[in-house]
C-alpha cells in the first residue's frame, strides 16, 4: 500500500486571524477516499452571497481541491478527501 503525506502550512501568527492551526502529518492511503478534520482558530461563519470553505492540497506538483465543512469556530472538516497514485 502506497501512503502520501500531506503537510499543514502553518499561517502567519495573528491572534484574531482565521487559521488552520498546525497539526501532524496526514497519513491518507492511495485509492482510499475520507473526511480530514482540522482544528483552526476564528473561522467566521460564511455569509450569504459568500462560497462557502474548500481545502486545496498539493500533493507530487498538482492542486486538488475539495469542499469543506465548518462546524464552529474552530474546526473545519476536508470532504472525500481521496490520493490517487500519479506516478
Amino acid at each position: 500500500m502506497i501512503w502520501f503525506v500531506i503537510l499543514l502550512a502553518q499561517t502567519v501568527w495573528c491572534r484574531d486571524c482565521p487559521q488552520i492551526l498546525p497539526s501532524t502529518q496526514i497519513y491518507i492511503p492511495v485509492g482510499v477516499t475520507k473526511p480530514i478534520t482540522l482544528a483552526a482558530k476564528n473561522l467566521p461563519q460564511p455569509q450569504s452571497g459568500q462560497r462557502n470553505y474548500e481545502c486545496v492540497f498539493h500533493i507530487q506538483g498538482e492542486t486538488h481541491s475539495v469542499p469543506a465543512l465548518r462546524f464552529n469556530s474552530t474546526s473545519i472538516q476536508c470532504q472525500k478527501t481521496a490520493v490517487s497514485k500519479t506516478r
